[in-house]
């Protein structure tokens, strides 16, 4: 699998406590940078960056960037005027509609940028302008990756975007601190009233009695329940827990209180009868006299459990594995993931395989596959190639067995080396290769030594075998007679015609009586 699904609202609760710090201090870049490390740390191979908008030359140029951009494409968009072929950025501003571009370094609207692009290996870009409500530009949000874009990844991009366009909206408009504080509190809640779930304040009084301090509209098609009932008492938001999840719901909390850690889980609900699986994400404050608070967002995760099941019967499907492989830059290699195909193909439960480390890798590799195995590597990752090779692996029972496979690297942000890729069993194939292998090579050494000449012609009539004992009769080597004419070369004259016809039977299949064939040697005779 090409990438890790991950659940776009997990960013909702940070970027929710971001712009209620803004409101208290109005710092718009220091806001706005919070916001990008919020996109970095949710896409590991991501790179955010915000243009603002000139509408009296109808330019762009940089506000604000994530700290992993490479200072070359920094350099790139400092300024330049947008259109409708320049880059994401400058399409999405003259359209003022979203752009999204893979294979970019190919794309016509990164022709004066190709060269930057395949120097920094960027794959894809998305842009997404940055509106008034009256429809006046403001800017841009743009991401590139060193990889194609997935459905995933717009997903979340339109889940964040709201609170940028929010966060520039005011700013642009920002007067006296208390009437933005109150305009822009309306916005953030219009925006978490909208989401696919709801943003809640949690708090535990100093008897471990719990409560709602705040909860967002969305409870009411989550939870099928009102706030105002949720405020009045919490068990409305506890009693739709699934029964087989209530106890360990109720014990993360606790884990999460006497740990001082952010909570973080996920669980099933029944509403109505139906199913539901949600995810909670939430930083914890705890206070001198032992209270805390919770902050954080809970939002519906169906889907994506859905989509996970079916991803998962695909891959046990799969006649083979789905794989990651990593070498860190201390030279350890381990497996982050491996699919549940591993344990017919090697006898291995995943968990057992993701836990192990070099050694094992060395010792279960055959003794003529081992160096071919290091060497495929360490090119792999050098030069991040595509990494396809055949190789002998010992199963869990002690039996090596043929392993095909077929993957490619990316650099991670660490300077690790991760392979992504498929694993197949091809051990009746290469058994059979090798059998045939053999069987030629027999037939080979029985034509090569048998005690009568013997020699083969092509449909063209040209020499292609010759045994020792053609050359111990003729004089003639093998490589002295290899692809010459035959006929033309070795047979007199006046037997031309009849052994040009014998040998035409032949070519089609015909048998032909015994018939001897008079050649000359190599001395003339």
């Amino acid at each position: 699998m090409n990438q890790i699904v991950t659940t776009p609202g997990k960013m909702v609760s940070q970027l929710s406590r971001i712009i209620s710090d803004y409101l208290k201090t109005a710092e718009f870049e220091v806001s706005l940078a919070a916001i990008l490390d919020v996109i970095q740390d949710e896409y590991e191979d991501g790179v955010p960056y915000v243009l603002s908008y000139s509408k009296s030359d109808h330019s762009l140029s940089h506000l604000v960037s994530g700290d992993r951009m490479d200072s070359r494409y920094l350099a790139g968009i400092q300024s330049f005027k947008a259109g409708p072929a320049v880059a994401a950025c400058g399409s999405a501003a003259h359209y003022k509609r979203p752009v999204m571009i893979d294979q970019v370094a190919d794309h016509g609207n990164f022709l004066s940028f190709r060269d930057l692009m395949l120097a920094l290996d960027v794959h894809s870009c998305c842009a997404y302008p940055l509106m008034e409500d009256d429809g006046e530009l403001l800017g841009t949000l743009s991401i590139y990756f060193k990889r194609d874009l997935s459905e995933l990844d717009l997903t979340c991009m339109e889940v964040i975007l709201p609170f940028v366009n929010l966060l520039f909206h005011h700013y642009q408009r920002q007067s006296q601190s208390k009437v933005l504080a109150e305009t822009l509190a309306q916005r953030l809640k219009s925006v978490t009233d909208q989401l696919d779930g709801m943003v809640y304040a949690f708090h535990r009084d100093g008897q471990g009695t719990y409560s709602i301090s705040y909860l967002s509209e969305g409870v009411q098609d989550l939870f099928g329940c009102s706030s105002d009932a949720a405020y009045k008492d919490v068990n409305a938001l506890f009693s739709v827990i699934h029964p087989d999840d209530l106890d360990a719901v109720m014990a993360s909390v606790e884990d999460s209180y006497s740990q001082a850690q952010d909570w973080d889980y996920q669980y099933r609900i029944v509403v109505d009868g139906a199913l539901k699986w949600v995810h909670g994400r939430s930083k914890i404050k705890i206070y001198e006299d032992g209270t805390a608070t919770w902050n954080g967002v809970i939002i519906d995760i169906t889907k994506e459990k859905e989509l996970e099941s079916q991803i998962e019967t695909t891959t046990n499907n799969i006649q083979g594995i789905l794989y990651k492989f990593r070498l860190t830059v201390d030279g350890e290699i381990y497996m982050p993931y491996v699919s549940n195909g591993v344990t017919k193909l090697l006898g291995y439960s995943p968990n057992e395989m993701m836990a192990k480390k070099s050694g094992f890798f060395k010792e279960g590799l055959h003794k003529d596959s081992r160096d071919m195995f290091f060497n495929t590597i360490m090119y792999s990752a050098k030069h991040l190639t595509l990494k396809r090779m055949t190789f002998q692996f010992k199963h869990k029972n002690g039996q090596y067995r043929w392993m095909h496979s077929n993957s490619t690297p990316q650099r991670c942000n660490n300077g690790d080396i991760e392979w992504q890729g498929i694993l197949v069993d091809v051990t009746k194939e290469q058994e059979l290769l090798i059998a045939n292998t053999n069987l030629s090579f027999e037939l080979t050494q029985l034509i090569d030594h048998a005690n009568a000449p013997i020699f083969g012609i092509d449909n063209c009539g040209n020499v292609n075998e010759w045994n020792q004992k053609a050359h111990e009769i003729t004089g003639y080597s093998k490589d002295e007679v290899m692809g010459q004419a035959f006929v033309q070369t070795y047979i007199t004259e006046e037997y031309k015609v009849s052994v040009e016809e014998v040998l035409d039977k032949a070519l089609t299949g015909e048998e032909t009586a015994n018939y001897e064939v008079p050649v000359f040697t190599k001395s003339g005779d």
